[in-house]
Parts: structure tokens; C-alpha cells; sequence
């Protein structure tokens, strides 16, 4: 099965045409579920049971390549679904003939708010400003070198579903600038818990333990500068479809 970038194939696609990384599509695999397509690709399609049909919010459209899927199951049927409308983790692929679309239902649904409830926070980094030196303090107060007109830090919040970063001026407490994006790992469930069981399956705990390295293909949000606490995300859902 193959990766993006990788040698062009000239076998049938499954293609997420909403995401870059799923434009050009993956080679189908028989057997395997949408849901393992879309994992391949680094498409985050929302899972908050880990893909055990139990939650029904990864539902995708099929704009094409209907017939190359098994016949929906008594778990999809349990689902008021559109007649084109599947659940990636039950919708299993059943022929190579053709190239199946497939769209998330739930892509960009999620807005990940990253302002705190608290109005202020002391300032008290263990990295400060010693006359001419930057120290850090600990065990051992130790120089971390000489101090250049400014001192930054990152605070970062990595939750279950989502993920914030904010640059801080470390003397005045002044947030420079922040970023949020879904983490990748909340495709195989959004509680800690869903998560561990879904780690306990040799292949999928290869998938998810990589998911952290693929920030960099997942859309993260610059919010404008604001005085806002060390990230606390929470979550919000309107419809889009």
C-alpha cells in the first residue's frame, strides 16, 4: 500500500480530494476499511470511539466508487445515513475496479478555542535574567548564556484532540503569538482511554505512535496576538457539510 510521494501506481485510488496529502490518493487496498485509507494519509477523520462504530461521527460522503464498497453494516444502518453516506470505519473496500472520493463530513468542523477562562497568571519561569546572563534555575542554577535583548518561551498544551502553542515574552508575560491544530492522534479515539485500547493492536500502535510527527501536514491556526493564559483548548461544533 502506498504512502504520498511515493512511486506513481497506476492501481485504483482511494482519494480525500478535500486534504493535500489525500489529493493524489492512496492505492486500494481490498479488505481494509476507509477508515485505514484515511489513516495512511494522515487525514484526520474523527473518531472519538477509535473506529469501533460506536460514536458514528466519521461519516464520509462517497462522490465516487460506491459499488466498490461492502454493502453498509447493521451498525451504519443503526445511523440515519445518506444513501452516499458512509461510516469510514465500517465502509470496507471489496474491489479494485475504480477510484472511490471520499469526503469528511466533519472537515473543519472543529474550532479549537485557545483563550483561558483566567484573567492573569504570575509570571515566575524557572529561565530568567541575571544581570548580564540567562539562567536557569532547578537543582543547580546554571547560565544558559548571555543575555540578548529578549527572553521567549513556548508553552504547549497537547490534548487528547487538539494541540496549542503560544510564544511568550518571559519578562513581561506578553503572549507573542498562537497556534492550534487537531492532534493527529485523536483519529483513533478522543479520551485517553479509547486511545490506549487502540494501541494495544500491533499495527494501529506503529499508525498512532507516528501520528505526533505529522503536525506538519495538519492545518494549525495563527490566532492574533492577544493576552491570553498558557494554553487551555477546548472545543466547539457547528455543522458543516
Amino acid at each position: 500500500m502506498q504512502g504520498p510521494g511515493k512511486e506513481h501506481s497506476d492501481m485504483p485510488k482511494v482519494i480525500f480530494p478535500q486534504y493535500v496529502s489525500g489529493r493524489e490518493g492512496i492505492d486500494v487496498r481490498i479488505g481494509a476499511t476507509l477508515m485505514d485509507h484515511a489513516r495512511e494519509l494522515r487525514i484526520p477523520v474523527a473518531s472519538a470511539c477509535g473506529g469501533h462504530g460506536l460514536c458514528g461521527k466519521c461519516v464520509v460522503r462517497i462522490d465516487r466508487g460506491l459499488s466498490s464498497l461492502a454493502p453498509k453494516t447493521s451498525v451504519e444502518l443503526a445511523y440515519d445515513l445518506a444513501r452516499d453516506e458512509r461510516l469510514a470505519c465500517q465502509a470496507r473496500v471489496i474491489s479494485g475496479s475504480q477510484d472511490i472520493d471520499v469526503y469528511v463530513k466533519a472537515a473543519g468542523e472543529f474550532t479549537i478555542l485557545t483563550e483561558s477562562i483566567e484573567g492573569s497568571v504570575p509570571l515566575d519561569p524557572i529561565v530568567h535574567r541575571q544581570g548580564d546572563q540567562v539562567v536557569l534555575e532547578g537543582m543547580r542554577t546554571r547560565s544558559l548564556g548571555t543575555y540578548e535583548g529578549e527572553l521567549l518561551g513556548v508553552a504547549v498544551d497537547v490534548g487528547t484532540t487538539t494541540m496549542v502553542a503560544q510564544l511568550l515574552d518571559l519578562e513581561s508575560g506578553r503572549v507573542l503569538t498562537t497556534v492550534a491544530c487537531k492532534n493527529p492522534q485523536a483519529a483513533y479515539g478522543d479520551d485517553v482511554i479509547s486511545a490506549s485500547a487502540i494501541r494495544s493492536s500491533t499495527r494501529t500502535a506503529s499508525l498512532a505512535s507516528r501520528a505526533p510527527l505529522w503536525t506538519h501536514s495538519t492545518r494549525c491556526w495563527p490566532t492574533p496576538n492577544a493576552t491570553v493564559n498558557p494554553p487551555s483548548p477546548t472545543m466547539s461544533t457547528r455543522s458543516s457539510w
